[in-house]
């Protein structure tokens, strides 16, 4: 065989591949990865809520402090616990926020690529000239 037709035989096989890789991954990205993403947010944001012990607040939230179990000391211990509580649900509401704008950008991605690539090729420039 000659080098020639190695190199051209080389060349195709990577020009196939890159085409098929091409082609398969749009389909990937909003299939099989979307799904990882997805996966891997629910896990942080349950880790999150772990970390916050969310289940050990609500739990404790009738349970006197300090040994406490005059009325006074009981009142005083729900207002601090529930204001300890909504404080930590406010912030893994956000944390819930923050990632899911990070699976829409995932989503969105793609198309934003595809049209800044666009407008460059016909001429436009994209972010205002920048």
């Amino acid at each position: 065989m000659t080098s020639g037709g190695v190199v051209q035989r080389s060349i195709r096989f990577v020009a196939i591949g890159l085409v098929g890789d091409l082609i398969a991954w749009p389909v990937w990205w909003y299939t099989r990865g979307l799904i990882r993403v997805a996966r891997a947010l629910v896990t942080v944001i349950r880790t999150e809520a772990r970390r916050l012990s969310l289940r050990v607040w609500l739990a404790n939230l009738w349970s006197p402090m300090y040994g406490q179990s005059d009325w006074q000391g009981r009142a005083i211990s729900v207002v601090m616990r529930l204001m300890v509580l909504v404080f930590r649900l406010l912030v893994l509401m956000l944390w819930s926020l923050g990632l899911s704008l990070l699976l829409v950008a995932w989503v969105l991605l793609p198309p934003v690529i595809l049209w800044q690539i666009s407008l460059q090729l016909i001429g436009i420039g994209g972010w205002g000239g920048i």
